[in-house]
């Protein structure tokens, strides 16, 4: 294999027309597994295949990007950073984003291993060049430089050069291009603030977070929209969303939630406003619930809007994923029952898509684990369960029958949602044919299905009420058909009969 890949790369510098040299230099490469390649290449002299890459013939260019990706994965990220360093450089200012992509690739395997980050944070020129691809037009070259310099942002080494007073004006001068190139420089801000306290603390002195809540106050819709979303991410962290109380934004959107009724912009600021106190309630059900009435109304409400029906309904299954949010979303009583029956209107009759959300907040207001099944919060999920509709296990099951992978695999995680409380299996049990659905193997032809169903059996036979709940004779079942495995088909005996 080696001897192979030599040999062509001995005769691809020699070679008029690469192209042919190229293709077959591929294919021997790519049938080789990438571990056997790693054992070679420190024995293969590719450098030359660099040169190859000063073409504007696009094919040519195609088969490089493809081969050195292949050959510098295998040489792995120090290796690449010290033996490569000058290339990459090059690649970087590249006319072809194919190539520019290539060395970003390469050099977030880099950003990724921590020893060669180690290196990499001692080229600060090819850092500043990474920096200006963010505002690169070509998307796939920006994201990707987005993400090398993010993983920067993960560690304490990486903070500190990336918030170093020179790269800082670069990225600066990046976002000063334009709104576009502004708001990726915030998205990669976001993501770096997510970290830690330590690196939430690095960018706000660096004054560039600043910039981003400040963008909220301004009126521009369409600014507050993007940059609502960018807040509504960066409140999935604890200690970015006491930041962002301490820096007055919570009431700032707490006051455009108040203003949508009297202006009708603001409107549509209305998603990613239900997004951000939905992320916000988290952490602090029980005071969203009982301090932010005015977002738990407008929530409420929406569940039977069409244009708003899949945000309520997924944010009320966000709250009510925990023991926490269940208590704190059962103090509004009567409103909520209305809005878990607008659910189950939805698992009934909705879109497939409306249809497999509606599926997935029932799942998580269903959730309970064992070890949290007090007797309150079991009242709670089955009064839930019963306000879906009429006969909601009826609903469930036909939807399990339908040809439809998504649909089916949702209801499953609904089945899988109640199948450890105790309530839950005395409804299954006295269910009409779903205890002979639930043991036949042959309800599920994809792998999907499959496993969705497997993990409802496993629930059920892992259950310390299942044995008491369904009997021994169906609870040996279930444990067999555990052991068995999801894809286990019993062979059928055939007997050929004289005359056939």
């Amino acid at each position: 294999m080696a001897t192979d890949i030599v040999r062509l790369l001995g005769t691809l510098s020699l070679s008029d027309e690469p192209i042919e040299k190229l293709e077959e230099l591929k294919t021997v490469l790519f049938a080789v597994h990438p571990s056997v390649l790693e054992n070679h290449i420190g024995n293969l002299s590719f450098q030359q295949l660099f040169t190859f890459l000063e073409t504007e013939n696009g094919n040519q260019l195609e088969l490089c990007c493809d081969i050195l990706a292949r050959l510098l994965t295998a040489l792995g990220p120090s290796g690449v950073l010290r033996n490569f360093y000058a290339e990459l450089s090059n690649g970087l200012s590249h006319k072809a984003t194919c190539v520019q992509c290539l060395c970003l690739q390469q050099l977030q395997l880099v950003g990724e291993d921590t020893q060669a980050l180690e290196e990499l944070v001692r080229q600060d020129d090819i850092l500043h060049q990474i920096i200006r691809l963010i505002g690169s037009e070509s998307l796939d070259v920006s994201s990707k430089a987005n993400m090398v310099i993010s993983c920067l942002g993960q560690n304490s080494t990486g903070l500190s050069a990336l918030f170093t007073t020179t790269l800082l004006q670069t990225l600066q001068q990046v976002m000063d291009r334009n709104e576009t190139v502004r708001f990726r420089v915030y998205e990669l801000l976001v993501k770096i603030c997510r970290v830690s306290v330590v690196a939430l603390e690095y960018t706000h002195q660096s004054g560039m977070l600043q910039q981003l809540l400040n963008e909220v106050h301004k009126d521009d819709i369409l600014l507050q929209l993007n940059c609502i979303e960018l807040l509504s991410d960066l409140a999935m962290s604890e200690h970015c969303l006491v930041f962002l109380d301490q820096q007055g934004i919570i009431s700032k959107l707490d006051e455009m939630i108040a203003s949508v009724e009297s202006d009708p912009m603001a409107g549509l600021l209305l998603p990613g406003l239900i997004k951000f106190f939905g992320g916000m309630a988290r952490f602090h059900p029980k005071e969203v619930c009982s301090e932010k009435s005015l977002f738990m109304n407008t929530v409420l409400d929406n569940t039977r809007n069409p244009a708003m029906t899949s945000m309520a309904i997924q944010t009320l299954g966000f709250i009510g994923s925990t023991p926490e949010g269940k208590v704190a979303l059962d103090k509004w009583d009567g409103k909520l029952l209305s809005s878990v029956s607008d659910i189950g209107a939805v698992i009934k009759s909705g879109t497939t898509e409306l249809k497999i959300n509606a599926l997935q907040a029932a799942e998580r207001l269903l959730t309970l684990r064992v070890e949290d099944q007090t007797t309150e919060l079991l009242m709670l999920t089955e009064k839930w369960f019963k306000h879906l509709g009429h006969e909601p296990l009826r609903a469930l099951l036909e939807i399990v029958q339908q040809p439809f992978t998504d649909l089916r695999c949702a209801a499953y995680q609904v089945f899988t949602a109640m199948a450890s409380q105790q309530w839950a299996q005395e409804c299954m049990i006295k269910f009409p044919g779903l205890t002979e659905f639930l043991l036949d193997r042959l309800t599920e032809a994809t792998k999907e299905g499959k496993d969705a169903k497997y993990e409802l059996i496993k629930t059920l036979a892992e259950s310390p009420f299942a044995a008491n709940s369904f009997g021994n004779p169906f609870y040996v079942k279930l444990k067999a058909y555990c052991v068995q495995g999801p894809y286990f088909l019993r062979a059928h005996a055939e007997v050929a009969m004289e005359g056939e």
